[in-house]
This record gives C-alpha cells, structure tokens and sequence, in this order.
C-alpha cells in the first residue's frame, strides 16, 4: 500500500512542476495545486487540466478557446492523452 502512495505523490509532484512550468512560460500563476485539480478523480485528461486552469486563471472568455488549445496541446505534450491517478491498480 505504501508505494501506492508513494506513486501517487510522485504524480501529483509532477503536475505541481507542470503547472509551475505554466507560470513560469506562461504567466499562468493561480495558485492552482494538483491536489486541488485532481480531487476525486481517477484520471486527468487534456480537457480537464485545461479547463480547470483557465477557471483558476478567471480567463477572459474571449480568449479561453485559443489558450484551452494550447493548455490542451502542452498537456498532451508532458502526458500524453491523460495521466492516471487512480495508482491503486499498479501492481
């Protein structure tokens, strides 16, 4: 059960990297925090994280389609199509 755990701390570290990668190249600085974004989810898709930062981010909606594609690509880019978070399965 601990390197349950331990694998789901390590992915939510790495999301918490990303979204400071965000802020860092993007300007995108919420404050947003893995834990807050993937609560009680067994999976963070493309879709998601970019909807959820653009919320955090109180994007202007004129702008929202073009930066949610971005979001999305640099997303998909790190990820891949989603990252799990339901670890409990890792054998």
């Amino acid at each position: 059960m601990t390197h349950v755990r331990e694998a789901r701390k390590e992915t939510l570290s790495d999301i918490d990297r990303f979204l400071k990668q965000l802020c860092i190249e993007w300007g995108f600085c919420s404050q947003l925090t893995a834990l807050e974004l993937t609560i009680g989810l067994k999976a963070l898709d493309a879709g998601l994280f970019a909807d959820a930062v653009l919320r955090a981010e109180r994007m202007v909606p004129a702008d929202e389609e073009a930066w949610k594609h971005r979001l999305e690509s640099k997303f998909i880019e790190q990820y891949g199509q989603f990252v799990a978070l339901d670890v409990g399965d890792i054998a």
